[in-house]
């Protein structure tokens, strides 16, 4: 997993909410061709942009980064009688934290 999946998932967002480009851009202050371009990968994605449209489209972190077990954890029946689950989904986010942390590196050498 990379920045071009995540941008896809910004993408698949955008799109799923009938939110355009120039809405999205309009917001951060830039113009719809320089959206357009960190859509595509053409364009730096600024953290402080990143969590921006994160906002903006109300798309939640773990989101970005695959499909979410969050529903199947809320609805886990056996989490009431063991742990295991608990601890399988904390694991799992607790390793997408380091994905993140090792993405924003990446894009703050560039």
């Amino acid at each position: 997993m990379g920045i071009p999946f995540i941008l896809e998932k910004i993408r698949q967002a955008r799109t799923a909410k009938k939110i355009s480009q120039q809405e999205v851009a309009d917001y951060l202050f830039i113009t719809q061709s320089s959206y357009a371009k960190i859509e595509r990968g053409e364009s730096r994605l600024g953290l402080d942009h990143f969590l921006k449209i994160a906002d903006y489209l109300g798309i939640d972190f773990p989101l970005l980064f695959g499909d979410s077990p969050r529903t199947s954890f809320l609805n886990d029946d056996s989490l009431a009688v063991n742990g295991t689950a608990i601890r399988e989904h904390l694991s799992f986010y607790q390793q997408e934290f380091m994905e993140l942390k090792q993405m924003v590196a990446e894009m703050r050498e560039k």
